[in-house]
């Protein structure tokens, strides 16, 4: 298989079991998924998903391995929630889309982490993104942050 070139790596990335690594991918508006094997700790190429946004700089993995965020920061407001897929890692259907003035940063945090933000009471908070983005402030929702410059 031919390895594609990319103009720019945003983000690198393990998830909380060990077992993929994760790239972003700015030219190329995707996402690397690489394998780890345990015995070796080798990679190998588990797939390269397109985040459906352009320029995907930085991406969070949820702490219990479901979900990953992407922040497609030259889209002037998309930040896209995908599940993940627990076999291969790699990103499946988007359930989500979130308004957010060119995200650029994307944290889990836990609910504790939020209060205050108007965001801690689970789901997104479209108008604490709102409110916080065009102050330009880190912006908080259950259980992540993202933040907008």
């Amino acid at each position: 298989m031919q390895t594609p070139m990319y103009e720019d790596v945003g983000e690198i990335k393990v998830d909380a079991a060990g077992r993929f690594v994760y790239v972003s991918n700015h030219g190329h508006n995707s996402i690397a998924i690489f394998a780890i094997d345990p015995a070796t700790g080798l990679l190998s190429l588990a797939g390269i998903d397109s985040t459906q946004g352009r320029c995907p700089r930085l991406f969070g993995l949820a702490p219990c391995g479901q979900f990953a965020v992407v922040g497609a920061q030259d889209d002037d407001k998309v930040v896209w929630l995908f599940r993940l897929c627990p076999d291969t890692g790699r990103l499946a259907a988007r359930s989500q889309q979130l308004d957010a003035p060119t995200p650029n940063f994307v944290l889990f945090a836990p609910p504790h982490a939020l209060a205050g933000t108007g965001a801690d009471g689970g789901g997104f908070s479209s108008g604490a993104l709102e409110g916080r983005a065009r102050r330009g402030t880190g912006v908080g929702m259950a259980p992540m942050a993202v933040c907008a410059s």
